[in-house]
């Protein structure tokens, strides 16, 4: 414990962890050899495999690239993205077509 100054001048007790204990961790991905971005599970693991692309950069591309990256992977995968209520795409919605 270490005690440290806060607000209003008030010294107060704090824990102090080392930094490998409190960053968050990253998720690690690694491509094998023969990964095939055919047989993505999802559109998550296509960018990935395709593109080396998180989904979070994915959602940052414009809406016409967006769609034109679903469609490349509905073509490829055979899967077909669907659109939920609100009308933004989820990629957890996927179904075989």
């Amino acid at each position: 414990m270490s005690r440290v100054k806060k607000p209003n001048n008030k010294w107060m007790n704090t824990n102090t962890y080392p930094p490998h204990i409190t960053n968050p961790s990253k998720l690690v991905r690694r491509k094998t050899e023969h990964s095939d971005y055919t047989k993505a599970r999802n559109l998550t693991d296509w960018l990935f495999l395709k593109y080396d692309m998180s989904y979070k950069s994915f959602r940052n591309k414009s809406k016409k690239r967006r769609d034109e990256m679903r469609l490349e992977y509905e073509q490829d995968t055979g899967k077909k993205v669907r659109v939920n209520r609100t009308g933004d795409y989820e990629d957890e919605w996927e179904e075989e077509i």
